[in-house]
């Protein structure tokens, strides 16, 4: 990784560095919807390291345009979005982007996002954030949060829940509507009397008969 590079001029007995320069890029990050809406309000750390995978620290000088509560320590450096392009001057080294607080109503990138910067060139992007090599411009999108499923009430079908109540489903009585079926016993009983009955009356009938004729 090349930090820096120094121009030295011999003169005489004497070393003077006339020139210094450092490698930096402009890096555009924007942090969208999926309609390309600039989402602010969303907490996002940035961490550097150098190509060896050390730390590599934040120069005191680093600023920050269209971002609030910016601050540096160390290697990492932590901002908020706002409804336009961040833009940062970062020097060569590898970066992770952590996103701390998504935005109301938006799911949290829990993944790190990767990316690296060498040559004030713009490289070897992770796959879950969207780089521009020729512009230097990061682009991350958040998706909206799904809705809780609805849980359908176990109660309502009883099939699926045993434990459901049981009288949702009952098994009908089977004395209550059962067809009437007349015991045998019975009918004999009222045949029988019916007999005797017409008997009796038979004879009631012969002996007034009798009785008339004789007379």
């Amino acid at each position: 990784m090349k930090l820096s590079k120094l121009k030295y001029l011999v003169f005489g007995l004497g070393l003077f560095v006339i020139s210094t320069s450092v490698n930096a890029l402009e890096v555009k990050l924007n942090k969208v919807n999926e309609a390309g809406d600039f989402l602010d309000g969303v907490s996002l750390r940035i961490i550097s390291r150098n190509f060896e995978d050390g730390p590599l620290n934040y120069e005191q000088s680093t600023t920050c345009s269209d971002c609030e509560n910016f601050s540096i320590y160390e290697n990492e450096l932590s901002y908020v979005t706002t409804t336009y392009t961040t833009r940062i001057n970062l020097p060569d080294g590898r970066y992770t982007i952590n996103e701390i607080v998504a935005p109301a109503t938006y799911e949290r990138i829990t993944d790190d996002m990767i990316f690296e910067i060498e040559d004030d060139k713009l490289e070897n992007c992770s796959q879950n954030i969207i780089c521009d090599s020729k512009t230097g411009d990061i682009t991350i999108v958040n998706q909206k949060a799904n809705s809780q499923p609805q849980v359908s009430n176990p109660t309502s079908n009883p099939a699926s829940n045993p434990t459901s109540n049981p009288t949702s489903n009952v098994i009908s009585n089977p004395n209550s509507n059962k067809e009437k079926v007349k015991n045998p016993e019975t009918s004999d009983s009222i045949i029988t009397y019916a007999v005797i009955f017409t008997g009796t009356l038979v004879g009631l009938v012969g002996i007034c008969f009798t009785k008339n004729k004789e007379s």
